[in-house]
């Protein structure tokens, strides 16, 4: 537990930014903490997908390291965090979690930046219950706006949460797209 971190990994397309991301996540000693590499396509992702995957794959992951016991800690808080969300949050939520949660379907809509803020707290609750999370997001640059929004906010904590955070972008793109970075600061 403690601080969290950002690694920003930039290049041309095909210098092997994945690949060493990759390597690094396999040579590092055997993580107990979930691990999640996402990838934002470049067409025909729907918004927030990536997020949704990457909350999937930190599921997936979580159980097969940890078990049922652990599993059950960390859906009881986050189906706590989630039954906030409006209805129309759903499509975020992995199938596994989104079975738990009864969204208010009678609740209005979030105003847009609280929307962000409860998104971010599920990534950070998940972090906290865990006692650690690793998030890769490749090809940062075709992520979709709310999707970056809500990682900045996810960043804006990193200095109190045990959470790894590695964003793989090109930087051609970034050139091309005043939107193609995550554009976060460091943190220690």
């Amino acid at each position: 537990s403690g601080g969290g971190r950002t690694l920003l990994v930039l290049g041309e397309a095909g210098v092997g930014k994945s690949f060493l991301v990759e390597q690094f996540l396999r040579d590092v000693p055997p993580l107990s903490v979930p691990t999640a590499l996402q990838k934002a396509e470049r067409a025909g992702d729907a918004p927030l997908s990536v997020l949704r995957r990457c909350l999937s794959g930190w599921l997936d992951d979580l159980e097969e390291k940890r078990g049922d016991e652990a599993m059950s800690r960390i859906y009881s808080g986050l189906v706590d965090v989630a039954e906030r969300l409006p209805a129309s949050a759903a499509p975020l939520l992995p199938p596994a979690l989104r079975a738990e949660v009864e969204l208010d379907t009678s609740a209005g809509e979030l105003e847009r930046n609280e929307f962000h803020e409860m998104v971010a707290t599920l990534f950070w609750r998940f972090a906290e219950l865990a006692g650690g999370a690793i998030l890769v997001v490749d090809d940062l640059q075709w992520l979709d706006e709310t999707a970056r929004r809500i990682l900045r906010r996810v960043t804006a904590r990193l200095d109190s949460l045990p959470l790894l955070l590695i964003g793989i972008s090109r930087t051609e793109e970034e050139r091309d797209t005043s939107s193609g970075s995550l554009s976060v600061e460091a943190h220690s």
